[in-house]
């Protein structure tokens, strides 16, 4: 019996997301402690969480292969954290972590198979595009510059560095369907989505009437 290539290749990768999860979950906890503000706000905002979702949903070549590697990843990644926070650094761990790992167990992989699913027709390829790349501008660090460039926001530091991150990620996500017609769709998704998604907390908030 032969193998074959390509499920030989995704379970290759499948174990190489756990490790690189691990590191990349430890890395962003020390960042956030005592490394460079630029890479703590990086690592450690939604934005670019959403960016390697649809990265591992747009490769994925079933909706399977796209759940198992965002959890296989996102899992490592929480478990690199909070091991971080746990046995380096002796803090307790609370009930964000376990935020955390609900995400990374059931958003995450989710969110991939959405990305999976859609990529099948042009249409719906270039929508996940254009709504993905929105959550990226909206998820991290562009909101609070935006803030503190308006003045709306007291101060603090600028989140210069992951901010650029974000926004490069975003043209890179709508410029993914190649296809100008889908680039063109993708775009004018984002810029409709954008202003949306950044509303919605507020939105949500006073609806749970905590505003």
């Amino acid at each position: 019996m032969t193998r074959d290539p390509k499920r030989t290749r995704g379970v290759g990768t499948a174990i190489l997301l756990i490790p690189a999860g691990f590191v990349f979950g430890a890395l962003s906890k020390w960042a956030d402690e005592e490394g460079p503000r630029w890479l703590a706000d990086s690592t450690t905002g939604y934005g670019l969480w959403f960016a390697v979702v649809f990265a591992i949903g747009w490769s994925a070549h079933t909706l399977v292969a796209s759940a198992v590697r965002a959890a296989l990843l996102f899992i490592s990644i929480v478990l690199g954290y909070v091991g971080y926070t746990a046995l380096v650094l002796a803090y307790p761990l609370g009930s964000r972590d376990w935020g955390w790992l609900l995400l990374a167990l059931f958003g995450c992989p989710l969110g991939a198979m959405a990305v999976q699913f859609a990529s099948r027709w042009p249409i719906w390829r270039a929508v996940a595009a254009g709504v993905s790349a929105a959550l990226v501008l909206t998820g991290g660090a562009v909101p609070r510059a935006v803030l503190l460039l308006t003045g709306q926001l007291g101060g603090g530091p600028w989140p210069l560095g992951a901010a650029l991150l974000e926004c490069l990620l975003a043209v890179l996500i709508i410029l993914s369907p190649r296809q100008v017609v889908d680039v063109v769709v993708a775009a004018i998704t984002a810029a409709i989505t954008t202003p949306l998604l950044a509303r919605l907390p507020g939105v949500l908030l006073a609806l749970l009437g905590l505003s």
